[in-house]
């Protein structure tokens, strides 16, 4: 699963995004949110 989401691009609703070796996600303005302490925060 890793080496196909490293190697490869896949279209969402949000447009064509992919993965570095880091597994950051290379699409510009793409941001990852999670839910803590009843709040909205982005992935760090």
């Amino acid at each position: 699963m890793i080496a196909a989401l490293g190697s490869n691009q896949f279209e969402t609703v949000l447009g064509k995004i992919g993965f570095d070796k880091k597994g950051d996600v290379t699409a510009p303005g793409y941001v990852w949110y999670v839910w803590s302490g009843g709040k909205y925060d982005y992935m760090k």
